[in-house]
């Protein structure tokens, strides 16, 4: 009789254990039983106590009975701190959201990544991840603090794959939150920000993914949520290993290059930016026969990307000075001021120069521009033109993005060298080859 009424208490102990986990574990359990006030008993190490008396004293009947009322007592508490948490945590069960962030791995580009984040019951969630040779879905739990923050402690296929997330998601679920993570991976730590969701649809119609233009999945992401999570020095940030001193660290910032302009591209707002100095020097036949093979290039690529699945926007700013007239050389045919033109450059993805005149041009302050700003950066300048050595010597860093430069014979002779170069660039840089 004994034996039944210890193995009892066992059992109703383990399902208390197993239950306080389930809800966030025995931490989160006796902080709810501290602001209570019951103050001790009712710890980890309380419990393990009891189950060594339970054990020891097995045969005692009237001992036995003394335990049941403190297994008792610990079961009316868990009630109530289940009862506490449900007006909480009832808003997230059941709930499924997207889970955005900066996918990049080796040997690919960056992508937009789409993971499946979902919460099925008290204090456990599951993440289903990209589908790739590297990456792996995650299960944990999760809880919130002070009621306005999500935390998930989640791990992977082993110990040695664990991620952790805090998102800011405020006194309800809304249809974005914003949030970061830290993920240990083959023994590295990476950082980076976090978009979620919500969706509507059950958790089977969702799909986890990775994305770029033209990918449908790219497309039917909210703009936004894109921008906020392009930059890979904002959003994906790997860790160094391996600096213990001074000098380890010192070592680590003589090789740092800066990883600003790795982003994946939104081609629906990629911008072409053609640029050619005009000069005084210039005749307006001279200047027309120039722009008028700009021009056509400009014509060609937008026809070339003209779907609305291969969109991009060509800028052709159409500085021309004439002239002196009334002490200034007036800007003729110019649909924007040059300052106007360097905030584009911000948001430029393609910068071309097309240099075939020794003019000090307002070309080369847009170059210092795009050095700064731009990804990719072609370059072509006319045989036999003085064109600065300090630009002929550039070359491509992840500091200063992709760059190409190339001699031609002029603008209006090699034209459609000119558009091909541009063309294949594109494509190669938006993954459309």
């Amino acid at each position: 009789m004994g034996s039944d009424k210890k193995n009892d208490l066992v059992k109703r102990i383990s399902v208390i254990r197993e239950r306080i986990s389930d809800l966030g574990g025995f931490d989160q359990f006796y902080k709810y039983i501290k602001a209570s006030g019951r103050g001790s008993g009712f710890s980890n190490s309380s419990i393990t106590y009891l189950l060594k008396l339970i054990e020891e004293n097995k045969n005692d009947k009237r001992k036995l009975d003394d335990y049941n009322i403190k297994v008792e007592a610990f079961e009316n508490v868990l009630k109530e701190y289940e009862q506490s948490l449900e007006v909480n945590y009832n808003k997230f069960l059941g709930k499924n959201w997207y889970l955005y962030f900066f996918y990049n791995r080796m040997k690919s580009k960056p992508k937009l990544g789409r993971a499946i984040l979902s919460i099925d019951n008290y204090g456990k969630a599951t993440i289903t991840n990209v589908q790739d040779d590297i990456s792996t879905d995650y299960q944990g739990t999760f809880k919130l603090i002070n009621d306005y923050i999500l935390f998930l402690d989640m791990v992977g296929k082993s110990e040695a794959t664990k991620i952790h997330l805090k998102i800011i998601v405020g006194d309800e679920p809304k249809e974005l939150c914003l949030g970061g993570y830290i993920s240990f991976e083959s023994q590295t730590v990476f950082t980076g920000s976090i978009v979620l969701e919500l969706r509507m649809e059950k958790r089977h119609e969702l799909s986890p993914g990775h994305f770029s233009y033209p990918d449908l999945g790219f497309q039917e992401t909210n703009k936004n949520i894109i921008k906020f999570l392009s930059l890979k020095n904002r959003n994906n940030i790997k860790i160094p290993k391996e600096i213990y001193s001074y000098n380890s660290l010192a070592r680590f910032f003589e090789s740092f290059e800066s990883d600003e302009k790795t982003t994946f591209f939104d081609l629906s707002k990629s911008i072409v930016f053609l640029s050619s100095p005009a000069s005084s020097l210039y005749s307006p036949s001279l200047h027309s026969i120039k722009s008028k093979a700009i021009k056509e290039i400009k014509t060609k690529l937008e026809n070339s990307f003209g779907t609305e699945a291969n969109r991009i926007n060509v800028l052709y700013p159409n500085y021309y000075r004439s002239e002196y007239e009334n002490g200034e050389f007036p800007l003729h045919n110019a649909k924007r001021e040059m300052l106007e033109n360097l905030e584009i450059l911000r948001r430029t993805h393609f910068y071309v120069l097309m240099y075939d005149s020794r003019a000090v041009s307002k070309s080369f302050i847009e170059l210092g521009w795009a050095l700064a700003h731009c990804k990719v950066i072609l370059i072509f300048y006319k045989e036999g033109e003085e064109f600065p050595e300090a630009i002929t010597t550039l070359r491509s860093t992840r500091r200063l993005g992709h760059i190409d430069i190339q001699r031609i014979k002029s603008i209006e002779e090699d034209k459609d060298f000119i558009f091909r170069k541009i063309e294949f660039e594109i494509k190669d840089h938006l993954n459309l080859i």
